[in-house]
């Protein structure tokens, strides 16, 4: 009976590190730029957390990335993430890449021809978070903002 207890506890704790959501969204902003849009996302990352960079190392590893759903016609031209930091996970002697703290991915879009750019921006940040200790399951973040 003392066993069933455990592993309850123990499978309770594994569902909630799974399904926390260590980033959140915090803004976005946009300017035109000669022939296109820049498009500012800012995300806040949980004290404690850290995310895979958009060009992790090792290949076994979840690269952060950012999609948007735009109407047809405008496009994304450049998605921009910022330098990674350098990382040593505890147990590990390879370093990962990641981001911390906040996060401010730049997109250029362009419209081919006439197509107003869109004022609201609906997208997904796919991310695999990370502590000190572990890496989590990939997960994704969607968001929605006026530009």
């Amino acid at each position: 009976m003392m066993m069933n207890k455990w592993l309850i506890i123990f499978f309770l704790l594994i569902s909630f590190q799974q399904t926390l959501q260590p980033v959140s969204f915090s803004s976005a902003e946009s300017e035109s730029n000669g022939d296109g849009v820049l498009v500012y996302l800012r995300f806040s990352i949980a004290p404690g957390f850290h995310l895979q960079s958009d060009r992790p190392p090792n290949p076994g590893l979840i690269p952060t990335s950012v999609e948007l759903d735009l109407p047809e016609g405008i496009y994304i031209q450049r998605i921009d993430f910022p330098d990674a930091e350098e990382f040593l996970l505890a147990g590990t002697s390879e370093p990962l890449y990641v981001f911390s703290n906040e996060l401010e991915v730049v997109i250029r879009l362009v419209s081919s021809g006439s197509v107003d750019y869109p004022e609201t921006v609906h997208g997904k940040l796919n991310f695999q978070p990370c502590d000190d200790m572990k890496c989590y399951y990939p997960r994704e973040l969607f968001f929605e903002s006026g530009i």
